[in-house]
């Protein structure tokens, strides 16, 4: 009797882990202290989605997490040229960076400029003013 209402307990939580919404059969119910075998059968097709889903969720979060560290070490490695290179001042380094960014996403795009600001998050207006303030040439 004591392990039923962990069987219950992960029942309930594997059906909220699945994003499935609750429904009163999917919940077993406790009858006199015993479970009866049609209450406690989940058919292999939701048992197959939740495990799809956990697997599915924890890729996901592997990804994040791979994208993460190599922010990481992206930033570090700029940190680092930038100490080497400590001739230069910041607001130059910085505009150089901004310069390539945008020659990048403007490359990536063929020129496009509302996809460009809007992959950068910028208004068109402003990266218009950013690519005449660089002299930026756009060749289509």
């Amino acid at each position: 009797m004591g392990s039923i209402p962990t069987a219950l307990g992960l029942q309930k939580e594997v059906l909220e882990i699945s994003g499935r919404k609750k429904k009163s059969a999917d919940i077993v119910h406790v009858e006199s202290g015993w479970l009866f075998d049609e209450q406690v059968r989940m058919e292999e097709k939701d048992l197959k989605a939740i495990e799809e889903n956990i697997i599915e969720s924890r890729e996901a979060e592997n990804e994040r997490s791979k994208k993460h560290r190599l922010k990481g070490k992206l930033f570090w490695l700029f940190m680092e040229y930038f100490f080497e290179s400590s001739n230069i001042p910041l607001k130059n380094f910085m505009g150089k960076i901004e310069k390539n960014i945008i020659l990048r996403t403007l490359y990536k795009v063929n020129g496009e400029q509302k996809k460009a600001a809007e992959i950068l998050g910028l208004k068109y207006t402003t990266l218009n003013e950013k690519i005449k303030k660089y002299r930026i040439r756009i060749q289509r």
